[in-house]
């Protein structure tokens, strides 16, 4: 039952459809996980059923809301940031409570750099505020590609070459990185299911991909 109510916790906490909460749901999910996983001899079949219940809190198409969470996460991120550049100077430019705050700082020199010249500032900080809103196209088209790990490297790629803008660029392995986290808990979490309804009478939860 307490291992039971952690999964309706991780549930509860993946609702805020944020990346930050979303890996907290994780988390949480994995302890629980593991922990049934080292003590699965001592469930009873009711507690089987109980555990297997609270896992169908947990939606089929996105169960801890990381996918949701980045869609907004970038939808958020680019109206921010391109309001700051508009009304800011780059030093306070922010994009804290996002997942994309620390990929921020290292554009921020190349972007000063940029609005430094006053015969190309305008042009410039309008190509900034373009590339600050494609952030929220990014987001749409990881979405598109999520879970799979060889559309994911083409993305990282084509972010890396500056096709979407110099913010995406700098933020290029960060979406990826949380799409390999998202696959590897759904993958424990169908396990886990396949365990609790009595489709396998051994758990064996898959190990984290290195790649």
């Amino acid at each position: 039952e307490r291992l039971a109510a952690l999964v309706r916790l991780a549930e509860h906490i993946g609702r805020a459809e944020m990346p930050t909460p979303s890996l907290v749901s994780i988390s949480i999910f994995d302890t629980a996980a593991r922990h049934v996983e080292l003590f699965q001899d001592k469930f009873s079949e009711e507690d089987r059923r109980v555990l297997a219940e609270a896992l169908d809190r947990l939606p089929d198409e996105d169960p801890f809301r990381l996918l949701a969470g980045v869609r907004t996460d970038a939808a958020i991120s680019a109206q921010r940031l391109a309001n700051q550049i508009r009304t800011r100077d780059v030093s306070d430019w922010t994009l804290e409570g996002t997942g994309l705050d620390g990929a921020l700082a290292s554009v921020k020199a190349e972007s000063e750099s940029a609005l430094g010249n006053t015969r190309t500032a305008r042009l410039a900080r309008a190509r900034l505020i373009r590339d600050a809103m494609r952030i929220a196209e990014v987001g749409e088209k990881y979405a598109e590609v999520w879970g799979n790990p060889a559309a994911i490297d083409a993305m990282y790629d084509e972010l890396e070459a500056g096709d979407y803008g110099v913010f995406a660029r700098s933020m290029a392995g960060v979406y990826g990185k949380l799409s390999q986290v998202d696959t590897e808990a759904r993958a424990k979490l169908n396990a886990l299911r396949a365990w609790a309804s009595g489709e396998t009478e051994t758990l064996e939860l898959p190990e984290r991909n290195r790649r």
